[in-house]
């Protein structure tokens, strides 16, 4: 919605005229609308992707154990 905001500013500060306005919003709502569907189907886009583990090995204990205590 800040991208739309500042379309709209760019065409109130006439910086830009009514006709790239239009072509602008016609992209921002194209885009919008392919990252709701990316966002809605967000399982379709990762259910390949590969199971990551993120710490190498596992860490040591920290302190002792209670069999130590």
């Amino acid at each position: 919605m800040e991208t739309q905001s500042w379309i709209d500013d760019a065409l109130d500060c006439e910086y830009i005229n009514q006709e790239q306005y239009q072509g602008l919003d016609a992209l921002y709502q194209q885009i919008g609308g392919m990252l709701s569907n990316m966002i809605s189907k967000a399982d379709d886009f990762c259910k390949n992707a590969p199971d990551h583990s993120y710490i190498a090995e596992e860490p040591e204990p920290y302190g002792l154990s209670i069999e130590e205590l």
